[in-house]
């Protein structure tokens, strides 16, 4: 048997402490086993039932047309296979839940958790999550993390309760159809003129870029930076379709701050900027912000997002003030820190 699996006999449900799950008592059927190889296939095609016409992030995964029986036969099962560790949780002989792991340097990360059709309602989700935590610790690790679409209610609420912190996922979005004017008639902010942009070339915008993440991560997230630095960082935007500029308040040669730009073209476009925390809320930002508008003014539709949580929520009456209002992402990241 070219893909048998060691059977694992033991039942991992009676290591897990009763304090941690909201289940007064584990049916005795029900157990958490290594899935065998042909399971994988199973547990897609169960990804497909329970996701489907609810999650459109899982869906563009996928794919259209051929792609999607590809995804669903052949890409999806063998994905799960080599780079995962998969669980089931069984009821007898029925699989009421999947659970898909990869441990990586410092943290275990939850690729995929279900509880399938039949057997939600009775917190089966806790068993899964308390189990991935018991496979984090076993290996030494500090962090467990975990992708969910932020439309997802129900199983966000079930993070935080675990005790998961929210990455930073809120944007401002502000669309003017009356900039359709032409830009040179448009009238610059007055605080323009303390504010200098200087477009900079890939290899130095990919030091500044993360130069100025690595700070606002630690002023706003210091017990979970490191995972974030390590295996989250933004990514620059691609060269045809954006431009990255170092950012100076006038009377200095310091750079305060790093800017993004991505050209999405006839959609609009997107600003990501990173800020010195000294500055946060300040007329130094108020003066930032009017600049970046002003900046790409023939855009009718404009994103615009902070490089962390803290600051977000510093900037938030500053945003709104320019006619901006607060969106969500599709999707977050979520952390936990193992003590």
């Amino acid at each position: 048997m070219l893909f048998k699996q060691k059977t694992d006999t033991r039942n991992p449900l009676q290591e897990i402490s009763a304090t941690t799950t909201q289940i007064k008592e584990t049916p005795p059927d029900l157990k958490i086993t290594r899935l065998s190889f042909w399971e994988h296939w199973i547990t897609v095609g169960l990804m497909y039932r329970n996701y489907r016409d609810s999650d459109p992030v899982f869906e563009r995964i996928m794919g259209t047309g051929w792609r999607k029986p590809f995804s669903r036969f052949v890409r999806g099962p063998l994905y799960y296979w080599l780079l995962n560790r998969g669980y089931g949780l069984r009821a007898g002989k029925k699989l009421a839940g999947q659970l898909y792991l990869q441990h990586r340097k410092f943290l275990t990360h939850v690729n995929d958790l279900e509880i399938n059709v039949g057997f939600r309602g009775n917190h089966y989700g806790y068993l899964l999550m308390d189990f991935a935590e018991q496979e984090a610790r076993k290996r030494g690790y500090r962090f467990l993390t975990l992708g969910v679409t932020n439309s997802n209610i129900r199983a966000i609420n079930l993070y935080r309760k675990l005790n998961y912190l929210d990455q930073h996922h809120e944007h401002f979005f502000l669309s003017r159809p009356h900039y359709r004017l032409p830009p040179d008639i448009t009238p610059p902010p007055p605080g323009i003129g303390k504010i200098s942009m200087r477009p900079m070339r890939r290899r130095e915008a990919a030091k500044s870029l993360k130069h100025f993440f690595e700070i606002e991560q630690r002023a706003s997230n210091p017990e979970t930076a490191r995972v974030w630095e390590k295996y989250y960082r933004p990514l620059l935007p691609d060269t045809a379709k954006g431009y990255s500029f170092s950012i100076t308040i006038a009377g200095s040669t310091t750079p305060v701050a790093h800017a993004d730009f991505f050209d999405w073209g006839a959609r609009g476009g997107r600003w990501r900027f990173f800020l010195k925390p000294e500055l946060w809320g300040t007329s130094e930002e108020k003066a930032l912000l009017e600049n970046l508008i002003h900046h790409t003014r023939s855009y009718t539709q404009l994103w615009l997002s902070f490089g962390s949580a803290l600051h977000h929520r510093r900037a938030e009456t500053l945003a709104r003030n320019l006619g901006m209002v607060e969106r969500d992402g599709e999707r977050m990241l979520m952390v936990k820190l193992l003590q």
